[in-house]
């Protein structure tokens, strides 16, 4: 089947990036409901090149998806173009829908999406 990448993004970047949590599923959609659903939670420290943090698969319930950011990135993680980030780095979020419908559409649902992090304190 064809494959749709689809996306939704921070605007702006995020200092101290603690959590991101959201409610993912529900899905539906292709002809006797066959096809794939799935996401990947994103980082970047400049808004263009993305590490994948976590990965997964919508369901047809509608449950919590939770990632504690803070544990993966504390005491530094490399991104993929090579630079080291923590909890003292300005971070953008994206996450990247993945899938396809066998000769239709696969619809899939989110709510509540919810980025905590740290303020910067002057």
């Amino acid at each position: 089947f064809p494959i749709c990448s689809i996306y939704i993004q921070s605007k702006d970047s995020y200092y101290g990036l603690e959590s991101i949590s959201f409610n993912f599923g529900d899905v539906r959609g292709g002809f006797f409901n066959i096809g794939t659903s799935g996401f990947n939670v994103q980082i970047s420290n400049d808004g263009s090149s993305w590490t994948t943090i976590y990965s997964g698969n919508a369901s047809t319930s509608f449950p919590l998806i939770s990632i504690n950011v803070e544990t993966i990135i504390n005491g530094g993680y490399t991104l993929g173009n090579g630079v080291v980030v923590d909890m003292e780095s300005d971070l953008y979020v994206r996450i990247n829908f993945t899938g396809a419908g066998l000769w239709q559409d696969r619809l899939v649902n989110m709510d509540n999406l919810t980025i905590n992090y740290r303020s910067v304190v002057n």
